[in-house]
């Protein structure tokens, strides 16, 4: 199984990012799904995934200036944990752009 998985995940997310020319930010989980009950084999794998992850983002990151990667204390469902963590990268990200005001507000006004 874990060949397998290894295999249909050879590309990377190098790959699946290769004609973004856009700036992009990418947010990866600081920490783990909690551990599953009988299920180590799947938080072995996980935390593999984790590490090959991290460093094909940060190695991207340092070849693409376009592409900004950071990391954040959630786990995968970062959007439900720390909402506001999320929100706030994501505010700074926007404003840090060419042709973003510093002090823009960026609330929806429609």
């Amino acid at each position: 199984m874990y060949g397998e998985l290894d295999r249909l995940g050879a590309l990377g997310v190098t790959a699946w990012l290769k004609g973004v020319e856009c700036p992009l930010l990418l947010v990866q989980a600081g920490r783990p799904q909690p551990p599953s009950p009988a299920m180590e084999w799947f938080d072995d794998l996980s935390a593999r995934f984790a590490r090959g992850l991290s460093a094909e983002l940060a190695e991207l990151s340092r070849n693409r200036p376009t592409i900004t990667v950071t990391q954040i204390d959630a786990s995968h469902p970062m959007v439900l944990e720390a909402p506001e963590a999320v929100a706030a990268l994501i505010a700074r990200f926007v404003r840090s752009l060419p042709g973003t005001s510093a002090g823009a507000d960026l609330r929806r006004t429609d």
